[in-house]
């Protein structure tokens, strides 16, 4: 917004030092005349009689140019009704081109048509800069309007599969149904989880990374990640996950690796490990990479480490100036082009040579004010040069309006100071063209100063348009990022909160099929879990949900103990801000020690730090064969929290620990933003660590 109005300001100054050149030549007239002019700039922000009655002042009793009074006609354009507005600024324009009597008619239509652009400039760059403000302060809105409609939309997704999914079941235990096929409606209920779980995270390279990164690390493999992407990345990004999720899951699967890296860059993935063995899926990947337009390699280092890359194109950017604010700005820019044109254009009398030459100039001056500079702008920029030189050979002094144009397309397309430099270069220019032509040493500095002010005006306007085209692809951006963030919100509260209480379902429906004179005792749990699992879908629609650490600890120990499991239980009051996330951690452990049928002993330390460590015994021999998605939530939600996050195998056991700073922790710090996540192992029977799908 600043930038808006500077450039706002810099055109009203160019151009009131333009017209006040004439006004300048005797002293100390001069002086008096500028220090009118330094009123005028002053008053036209508050009256439009005062700034009209000081430039009128300029005009007839200094001898000020009567393109001046422009500055008054887009006053009017701007702060007048419009029945008043059109009428007093054609009034304006008549009356200056009346004034200077005697003046042919060639010259009395040039004044005209400099007044009416001089008005056309103020009113359509303040009219701009206004829209950029409005862009600028509409981002925060458009992307909690897009997070509102995709709460919507995820409502109703999971309310037509999971939502329905829970109801089936409780209507089930509320008539007693078989326990066999209430577990098989449960199970079909938690790959539904899953699935939409996976597909809402399915656009992020960033949350796959850090699932990696976490699953790594508690295998025992030494991990670094160098991430140089930006997000979002739309389809390529859930392309350059899939990649990235593969090479992880074969290391973890087939390999020995001690070693990984991974790293990633604007549209690309690397994974380098020494674990020696090119993934199953190698063929399968590279296919989709290069149906994509993409590079697929799975080779050697010669340091011998496997390499497993994917990159994909990264496009020609877009120019997104298609708003109604860009549209503006760019009808601005072409109609004050023309106006510059139109004046040599009449003192050649229409000469079609000069009228192509001229329309040549312009275009390019467009095409040169574009947001993403334009594909081989240098030749276009020759090209310009020599549109704007070659003429003189045959116009002379009539073609000096061209150069002002170059000018601009230098600060538009060349780097500072270059830009700056090449203006030099076409004033300097101008300066000695109109020194061969043998112009008058006031006519030289007029010409000489009027290209630099030209210059700056059109790369105003350039820049301006350019600015609320940024603005407006900015905006979209942000929308576009707010619906992601909301969308790997919703896949975490599914997985992380939602998963937790369906393990838990699970678990009391093979108990009540296994223990048939407890069968009623373990469905009333489960009665009870559905009405938390009903409460934790619409934590995932975005409602805020509150957890009790309290609660969550004693249902823990319950849990564990039903499937078995001998628990120490170590609680201390944690403080409020930080309940729920410790709540979160303590589920996603208490499903992964589920997953391990072979822990028999698990302990679990609350402390009021607050921290968290839960430890048991059932690590397997085999390290985990896919990718989760489990350890990078709490990582992710962890480490946004501001606290410390780790998990990882020890003594034979495995150990899950999370510490937070209570400094941090404040507003939705918690993380359940507003649910510990398991899924289905293969043969559809055992509670496994979620596993993403393709």
């Amino acid at each position: 917004m600043r930038t808006a109005k500077a450039v706002v300001a810099l055109t009203v100054l160019a151009f009131s030092v333009s017209y006040l050149l004439p006004a300048l030549t005797a002293w100390p007239r001069g002086l008096l005349a500028a220090m009118a002019m330094a009123l005028m700039l002053v008053v036209r922000r508050s009256t439009i009689l005062g700034e009209a009655g000081l430039a009128l002042l300029l005009v007839f009793g200094f001898g000020a140019a009567p393109g001046l009074l422009g500055l008054v006609a887009g006053s009017l354009l701007l702060r007048a009704r419009a029945w008043v507005a059109v009428p007093g600024a054609l009034a304006v324009v008549a009356g200056a081109s009346l004034a200077t009597p005697g003046a042919g008619a060639s010259s009395t239509l040039g004044t005209a048509i400099s007044t009416a652009l001089t008005s056309l400039v103020v009113y359509g760059l303040t009219r701009m800069a206004d829209q950029v403000g409005r862009v600028s302060s509409a981002r925060t809105a458009l992307a909690v309007a897009a997070v509102s409609r995709e709460r919507l939309r995820i409502a109703d997704d999971l309310e037509s599969s999971v939502g329905r999914g829970l109801e089936a079941i409780a209507t089930g235990v509320r008539q007693r149904a078989e326990p066999a096929l209430l577990l098989e409606r449960a199970r079909e209920v938690l790959t539904e989880t899953r699935s939409v779980s996976v597909d809402y995270r399915s656009l992020s390279l960033d949350a796959e990374l850090t699932a990696a990164r976490a699953v790594l690390e508690a295998a025992g493999v030494e991990v670094r990640v160098t991430a140089g992407h930006a997000e979002p990345l739309g389809p390529p990004g859930a392309l350059l996950a899939l990649v990235l999720r593969e090479a992880v899951t074969n290391l973890l699967q087939y390999g020995r690796a001690k070693q990984c890296t991974i790293e990633t860059g604007q549209v690309w993935v690397r994974v380098t490990h020494d674990g020696l063995r090119t993934p199953e899926t190698a063929l399968s990947l590279a296919e989709r990479v290069r149906t994509a337009g993409g590079r697929f390699a799975a080779d050697l280092t010669p340091e011998g480490l496997l390499r497993v890359e994917a990159e994909l194109p990264a496009g020609i950017p877009r120019d997104p100036g298609h708003g109604p604010a860009h549209l503006l700005a760019v009808s601005v820019l072409v109609a004050v082009l023309a106006g510059l044109c139109a004046r040599p254009l009449l003192y050649f009398g229409g000469d079609v040579a000069v009228a192509a030459l001229l329309g040549v100039s312009a275009l390019l001056q467009v095409h040169h004010s574009r947001l993403v500079r334009p594909p081989a702008w240098g030749l276009t920029l020759a090209l310009q040069a020599v549109v704007t030189y070659a003429p003189f050979l045959w116009y002379g002094r009539a073609w000096l309006a061209l150069p002002g144009l170059l000018g601009a397309s230098a600060l538009l397309l060349l780097p500072a100071p270059l830009s700056w430099a090449a203006l030099a270069l076409v004033t300097g220019s101008v300066t000695v063209i109109g020194s061969l032509a043998g112009l008058a040493p006031g006519e030289l500095v007029n010409w000489t100063l009027t290209t630099p002010i030209t210059a700056l005006v059109v790369y105003g306007l350039g820049r301006l348009a350019q600015l609320v085209a940024e603005l407006e692809r900015a905006r979209e951006e942000l929308a576009r990022d707010a619906v992601l963030r909301e969308r790997l919100r919703a896949s975490r509260d599914l997985h992380d909160l939602l998963g937790h209480n369906l393990a838990g379902i699970l678990l009391k429906l093979e108990l009540a099929g296994r223990l048939p004179e407890q069968a009623g005792a373990h469905l009333t749990d489960v009665e009870v879990m559905l009405e938390r699992a009903r409460a934790d879908l619409l934590a995932a629609s975005g409602h805020r949900h509150e957890l009790s650490l309290e609660q969550e600890a004693a249902n823990a120990r319950e849990l564990l103990r039903a499937a078995g499991i001998e628990v120490e239980l170590t609680f201390e009051e944690v403080p409020g801000p930080a309940q729920s996330l410790v709540a979160v951690v303590l589920r996603e452990a208490v499903t992964n020690i589920l997953r391990h049928s072979r822990a028999r002993h698990a302990t679990i330390v609350i402390t009021a730090e607050p921290s968290l460590s839960v430890v048991n015994d059932g690590v397997p021999h085999a390290v985990p064969g896919r990718v989760g998605a489990g350890l990078g939530n709490l990582r992710t939600r962890v480490e946004e929290a501001g606290g410390t996050f780790s998990a990882g195998s020890e003594d034979g056991r495995f150990r899950l620990t999370a510490a937070l700073d209570p400094a941090r922790l404040l507003g939705d710090a918690h993380g359940v933003d507003p649910v510990a996540g398991v899924e289905l192992g293969g043969d559809g029977a055992q509670v496994v660590a979620d596993r993403p799908r393709r």
